[in-house]
């Protein structure tokens, strides 16, 4: 289908630049044009006697594989710039900013080629499950729709993680082989910048406070890492424990890191369904409360010196 998703940063807001980090796509991408068309009503007669559109904004939606250089842009573009130390390789610590930068995002889909200048993400979902490849779905706004650029033919990332690669803790406590599908939704809204004098929304800027949740789909087995009775305790009394999900490549060479250190439950933790062979599966539903780093914090090691 000679489909792809690119990004590259912009220096000036909505100018579009060409995309220097590429994506594999799981799917076809959505995105859409939102130039809605005002209308005056004849007032003698039927029909309308002035149409006119509406000032201009796009919508983006895809899901992509993560990859460890590539994923730092998507976070910049949802968390802002994170902080970088280290002289190769790179530790680059996200947590939510108050300045996101803007970015071109392109789109090859089969036969249609399309830019989106001024984008910025409203939201990441990370998914993962024991069989497959970390997946982040993505949504966001842009300034505009732009079709006069040039497709470029990218090279493609190929070095995903993998389940094997996961560790996961609760509370201090190892449940990595314990649970069996996990996904964190990280969502800071955005909305569009009505401005007078153009034709296009002015910017893409935080709209409320964001939310972060971890839902895992936890085997309950003979000695739990997780004892199901101490959850519910803490589910009664709103008490907060770390989550960590850490995805190790090459340790101090190519990890991310996604932390919640003050997550409460949000949902019984007892609630227990069996399959056929018997196995216990609770659904561990958490919500990170805090402040700044306390609240969010997601690290990436890598060999990229800067986003």
């Amino acid at each position: 289908m000679g489909r792809y998703m690119g990004v590259g940063k912009e220096t000036a807001y909505g100018t579009p630049v060409a995309a220097t980090a590429f994506f594999l796509l799981d799917g076809m991408p959505s995105h859409a044009l939102d130039a809605p068309i005002q209308r005056v009503q004849n007032p003698s007669g039927f029909g309308d006697i002035i149409n006119y559109p509406g000032q201009r904004q796009a919508k983006l939606a895809a899901n992509v594989l993560a990859t460890p250089a590539e994923l730092g842009h998507l976070l910049q573009m949802l968390l802002g710039a994170p902080a970088t130390s280290g002289s190769g390789p790179y530790t680059h610590v996200f947590t939510p900013k108050s300045d996101v930068p803007s970015y071109t995002v392109e789109f090859k889909a089969g036969a249609g080629f399309s830019q989106f200048p001024g984008a910025k993400l409203n939201r990441l979902s990370f998914s993962h499950s024991t069989d497959g490849a970390l997946k982040v779905s993505l949504d966001g706004l842009a300034q505009d729709r732009v079709t006069g650029g040039s497709e470029q033919s990218p090279s493609y990332p190929t070095d995903v993680y993998l389940a094997s690669t996961l560790g996961i803790t609760l509370g201090g406590a190892n449940i990595s082989c314990e649970v069996e599908e996990l996904s964190v939704d990280v969502g800071f809204g955005k909305e569009g910048d009505a401005c007078f004098g153009s034709q296009t929304i002015g910017g893409v800027d935080i709209a409320d406070g964001g939310e972060v949740t971890a839902n895992l789909t936890y085997r309950v087995e003979l000695a739990p890492g997780v004892d199901p009775v101490a959850a519910l305790a803490n589910y009664k009394a709103g008490t907060a424990t770390a989550l960590v999900l850490n995805w190790v490549r090459s340790a101090g060479a190519d990890e991310l890191k996604i932390e919640l250190p003050n997550a409460v439950y949000t949902a019984d933790p007892m609630v227990v369904t069996n399959d056929a062979l018997g196995w216990a599966r609770v659904s561990l539903q958490l919500r990170a409360t805090g402040a700044d780093a306390s609240f969010f914090k997601a690290t990436l090691i890598n060999s990229t010196s800067s986003y």
